[in-house]
């Protein structure tokens, strides 16, 4: 690990103890992106519900290390027991099960509220078949994607 790494991890260990939380940290570098995957105990308190605490505190490591000089700030990524992956996981699954569903039905299917990299994620795999299209609605943490069958109306 090199030493900005060290001082990263730091001063995100120092945020968590401060919260109160005792945790180890596992930082790898990923196209220029540094991922720091914090191993909590209590992992469900650190992320909070759909992820909020967690894009919180991912904000407040951002600003403090960005505020340090340490590293380009928004060139990191918190996670916490690798929660961003399980739920990105869970996401593609999630779409592409409803993708078959829609070509099966014909049926439009409305997703689940989702933060903008789990649309980006659902509009990839839509866009993967001609007669899909998927919509985006509704405002802020209540954006949706709607799965469209295209042909829809000469049915």
């Amino acid at each position: 690990m090199n030493t900005n790494q060290d001082k990263i991890k730091k001063e995100i260990l120092n945020l968590t103890k401060a919260l109160g939380f005792d945790c180890d940290l596992i930082i790898k570098e990923h196209d220029g992106t540094l991922i720091a995957n914090l191993v909590a105990e209590q992992p469900g308190l650190l992320i909070g519900r759909d992820g909020e605490t967690l894009f919180a505190l991912q904000q407040i490591a951002r600003l403090i290390i960005g505020k340090k000089e340490i590293f380009e700030s928004r060139s990191l990524i918190l996670d916490i027991n690798n929660y961003r992956q399980k739920r990105l996981d869970e996401i593609e699954k999630e779409a592409k099960e409803s993708v078959r569903e829609v070509l099966s039905t014909k049926i439009d299917k409305p997703l689940p509220p989702m933060n903008s990299v789990e649309r980006m994620i659902v509009h990839k795999i839509i866009g993967k078949h001609e007669e899909l299209s998927g919509e985006s609605e509704g405002e802020g943490l209540n954006r949706r994607i709607v799965i469209k069958y295209k042909n829809h109306e000469q049915l």
